[in-house]
């Protein structure tokens, strides 16, 4: 009996040992799994601010996209509603210079991007020096014309500095006449060091620089 109990001791304590193995293993089997679940959580976490942060940004995204579209299709209304009469405006003052056929083709933001004559078209930057400068002030002139045509102001003068410098003979008398033109209804200022090249221009009143910084003046 005694060597039965022995025996019976030894297989306890056995069976105790490797009960405590299966403890040990399966605490640190739990302790994992209590890891991933923590990580599960904090990687939820995260996922849910992506998404809150997409769904935001999104929303951001679709607004400006909204904002950008609209915005575009108003510019284009106000595109087309001032293409045709700023062109027909330009093309008025231009058969001065440029004769009847003249026509003129616009860019997305109103610059003229080419002249045609005769039904021959020319982009604006093969065009000589002289004409480009001719253009310039032809732009300044109808965009005054079609403030005025508006009703809504007075008649805006129209400023230019030293022009035509560039400009030959005939088209120069041609400006001239041009400047006479657009001189019957608006206001139209002229700063050049050389006054020759308006003498062309009637009922122009010229006045030096030291008469325009005379104190008091009484220059009307």
């Amino acid at each position: 009996m005694l060597e039965g109990a022995q025996v019976r001791v030894d297989n306890l304590e056995k069976r105790r040992s490797e009960a405590r193995n299966r403890i040990t293993e399966l605490t640190g089997r739990i302790e994992i799994a209590a890891g991933a679940a923590e990580q599960a959580d904090r990687a939820a976490a995260v996922l849910d601010a992506a998404e809150t942060e997409l769904a935001r940004t999104t929303r951001r995204a679709d607004a400006v996209k909204l904002l950008r579209e609209t915005m575009y299709e108003y510019r284009d209304a106000a595109r087309a509603r001032y293409s045709a009469p700023f062109n027909d405006a330009i093309r008025a003052r231009a058969r001065v210079l440029f004769g009847p056929t003249v026509d003129f083709n616009l860019t997305d933001d109103l610059t003229v991007s080419e002249r045609t004559v005769d039904g021959v078209s020319v982009p604006l930057d093969q065009l000589s020096g002289g004409t480009k400068e001719q253009l310039a002030i032809l732009t300044r002139f109808a965009i005054a014309d079609l403030v005025t045509a508006s009703g809504s102001t007075s008649p805006v003068p129209v400023v230019v500095d030293d022009a035509l410098g560039a400009t030959d003979p005939d088209r120069l008398a041609r400006m001239n006449s041009l400047f006479t033109q657009v001189g019957k209804t608006a206001q139209v200022i002229v700063l050049t060091c050389f006054p020759q090249r308006f003498d062309r221009v009637a009922a122009a009143r010229t006045y030096s620089m030291d008469e325009l910084k005379a104190p008091q003046s009484t220059i009307n």
